[in-house]
């Protein structure tokens, strides 16, 4: 649900409903005081516009105001033009003061609008009694420029704050565009295009090229190239099989699918996606709740000062009454301006809107504040550090046997696994146009690696450990294996008749980028380390090229939460990338 909290309201506002947000917001906001409606997330555009609106009103009334008081425009009777613009200042662009003054006093809260509100008034009441009564005053000095000044100034804080949250939402927009309206179900052989929020979980829905997938769901049937920018910002189409998921608002590039939808509205992708940034914008970090505590101390706080100011100035040091009046209202304006209380949920709104622009989500605003004490970022390997997907990076061969033979022997053997390394030796080779035969006797062996026929010889493709339990000597390699395992490459040996054939090194890489955000993490003087579950040499070779120098490595799942708990220990905020 999205609210709108039209026209009148200051910084107190959030003091006087905040704790009422979440059971029954329309209700409690009604009952403070203000006017409230349900809206949408183009609301932010109209509420925008009234704001730069009234903001050119107050510069055109202050503009003369400032020009007067100041001596530049000299004449007879200025002093009564400016009781006249002031007053028509005070009772425009002020009476939302008024407003919000007024109900934040229903609600027993003492908040930032019943300052300004008393300031002003107090700042414009003594000088039209200075203006009507000049003889009581003698020479005491007018505050409509202060008036006029405090009004602008507010007013100008209220227009910025309007505009971020505008360009916080443009994030949330976008993905609201993602989602398409219409879907085309289909129920007994037959297509119907239906509207999307009618679909339920289990309905198939046809998704033909340039159509967005209406909601999440599995690929019944069909293969096509997927645009998922929308969702994760990869830029080039991925290709979807049938037991694939698919993600609302991604768009279908070419072929066809039928679809059968898993998830549909709020508890859509897109829709926990929405969720998360309308919670992100209703949170209040530590520092919002701060100055809202502080905004109901600091105005009483100054009424009082002011009332004692005034004692002193005329009851103990018996000064005339105009003169101690002065004093104490000059107290109160100068207390006016609200930064605390209108620059704290500015910021909020600035940083969630930037981040998420940098495809980075904050679900509560007071996270995007403890990112500030940073001090510590542990990051995963694989899939966050790395692709998530090995690739071959090296070959070296027995003399006599070249490169691509030793790739296509390899890959008759890794042809019919379903392992990431062998699905890598034979992308490499169809890559090389290295072309396999056909294999036999296939045996994987869990972890170790393939025992195959291979044109009437046996041969094996895996670790060193399965050629050492079959006393196939490896030294004639051992100097490029070590080295590629401490480059944090794994190592696979492919083997006949007791000798080693070749060795092949893959590796992991890492995702494009990661080597310059590591750099400018460890430039703001916040620690980084790698934590997975990979062999040491592995993980040292992996973080070593990428500039990260504290590695965890071998870590069982359990035991993440444990190196959480520690890095939190020596002190400061501590990020987890990954899983």
């Amino acid at each position: 649900m999205n609210s709108a909290v039209p026209g009148d309201s200051a910084a107190g506002c959030v003091g006087s409903i905040g704790g009422s947000l979440i059971p029954e917001l329309l209700d409690a906001v009604r009952k403070s005081g203000y006017r409230a409606s349900l809206g949408g997330a183009d609301d932010d555009e109209p509420s925008l516009r009234a704001e730069r609106l009234g903001l050119l009103w107050t510069a055109l009334l202050a503009a003369p105001i400032l020009f007067i008081h100041q001596g530049i425009a000299r004449f007879s009777g200025a002093p009564f033009v400016l009781l006249a613009l002031a007053t028509l200042l005070q009772f425009t662009s002020g009476l939302r003061f008024y407003r919000g003054a007024w109900y934040s006093l229903r609600s027993r809260n003492a908040g930032m609008d019943v300052l300004v509100a008393v300031g002003i008034t107090a700042a414009w009441g003594f000088s039209a009694l200075v203006v009507l009564f000049p003889g009581t005053f003698g020479e005491a000095h007018t505050f409509f420029d202060t008036t006029a000044l405090l009004v602008l100034f507010i007013r100008l804080g209220k227009m910025l704050e309007a505009r971020a949250k505008g360009k916080a939402s443009d994030a949330l927009r976008a993905l609201l565009r993602a989602a398409p309206e219409k879907a085309l179900r289909v129920a007994g052989g037959v297509e119907e295009e239906v509207p999307v929020s009618t679909l339920v979980p289990g309905d198939l829905f046809r998704v033909r090229p340039g159509d967005r997938v209406p909601v999440d769901g599995e690929i019944v049937d069909g293969e096509a190239a997927i645009d998922e920018a929308a969702v994760t910002g990869e830029s080039i189409p991925v290709r979807r099989v049938p037991g694939d998921a698919v993600t609302g608002g991604t768009l279908l590039r070419d072929g066809s699918v039928l679809v059968r939808a898993v998830a549909v509205g709020e508890a859509t992708f897109l829709g926990r996606m929405v969720r998360l940034v309308e919670e992100a914008q209703l949170d209040r970090a530590p520092i919002q709740r701060f100055a809202d505590r502080v905004s109901n101390r600091f105005v009483p706080a100054v009424l009082v000062l002011a009332a004692a100011v005034w004692i002193v100035w005329y009851l103990v040091i018996r000064m005339p009454f105009p003169f101690a009046l002065a004093r104490a209202v000059s107290v109160v304006v100068i207390a006016c301006p609200c930064a605390l209380g209108l620059a704290t949920p500015t910021a909020i709104l600035v940083g969630s809107g930037v981040a998420l622009r940098r495809g980075i989500l904050f679900k509560r605003a007071s996270v995007l504040e403890k990112v500030a004490g940073l001090r510590t970022v542990l990051f995963d390997k694989t899939g966050t550090i790395t692709k998530g997907e090995p690739a071959l990076t090296d070959v070296r061969t027995a003399a006599g046997l070249g490169e691509d033979r030793a790739l296509a022997s390899a890959a008759a053997g890794a042809a019919k696994s379903g392992h990431p390394l062998s699905k890598a030796i034979v992308r490499a080779a169809r890559e090389k146009g290295a072309p396999w035969g056909d294999s036999t006797d296939i045996e994987e062996r869990p972890g170790l690696g393939i025992r195959f026929a291979e044109q009437g010889a046996v041969r094996l493709l895996g670790s060193e450990t399965m050629l050492d339990e079959t006393n196939i000597d490896t030294s004639y390699f051992r100097a490029d294996a070590d080295r590629w395992a401490d480059e944090g490459k794994t190592v696979l040996w492919l083997a006949e008749g007791g000798r080693a054939l070749a060795v092949f090194g893959l590796r992991d890489e890492a995702k494009p980028g990661v080597i310059d955000v590591i750099a400018r993490i460890r430039s703001l003087g916040i620690r980084t380390a790698l934590v997975t579950g990979d062999r040491r040499r592995t993980a040292e070779g992996i973080a070593a090229s990428i500039g990260i120098g504290e590695v965890f490595a071998e870590v069982l799942p359990e035991r993440k939460a444990e190196i959480v708990r520690a890095a939190k220990e020596r002190g400061g905020t501590v990020a987890m990338v990954g899983d």
